[in-house]
């Protein structure tokens, strides 16, 4: 009998002790507000009706979403920066938060259009494909893009530098 008190009384302290350990890192996280929080659920709904992205891709995505929307605006800037991925200066938060996580999910794309070699890829996340959009800065003929589409698995990924 005595044993089994013990036993229950280091269970239940155990149990505190891991109650108290997740209460002290939920402080620790800071507060999303909710406009970012509605905006990037609408990014997350999109990955989630796709039908080009596994389960446990969207999961990995839902994490890197909540972690980075925990950076401020320039860390975020920085790993964009880090990782050669293009950024205007008046560019969102949420904006720059969906790019960092689809980058640590998924990797940075290789952006040049393999048939043309001179449009952008665009992801459509809905569509879970790239399509090639002409970049007016580069003046290069053609002055279109050429409009192919890409399966998401079609075009290579490169490894994400991740800076915590």
């Amino acid at each position: 009998m005595k044993k089994e008190q013990i036993r229950q009384q280091l269970q239940e302290q155990n149990a505190a002790a891991a109650q108290a350990k997740i209460e002290r890192r939920n402080r620790k996280i800071k507060k999303i507000s909710p406009k970012l929080q509605q905006k990037l659920c609408r990014s997350l709904q999109s990955y989630i009706r796709s039908s080009s992205f596994q389960p446990c891709q969207i999961e990995s995505m839902k994490l890197n979403l909540f972690l980075a929307a925990q950076k401020s605006k320039e860390q975020l800037e920085n790993e964009l920066e880090q990782n050669r991925v293009e950024i205007n200066e008046c560019t969102k938060k949420s904006d720059l938060v969906c790019r960092v996580a689809h980058g640590r999910t998924f990797g940075k794309i290789v952006k040049k259009c393999p048939t043309c070699r001179t449009g952008q890829l665009q992801l459509e996340i809905e569509e879970g494909r790239y399509i090639c959009q002409y970049d007016d800065s580069l003046n290069c003929y053609p002055q279109q893009n050429c409009g192919l589409a890409y399966d998401f698995s079609e075009i290579e990924h490169i490894n994400w530098i991740n800076s915590n």
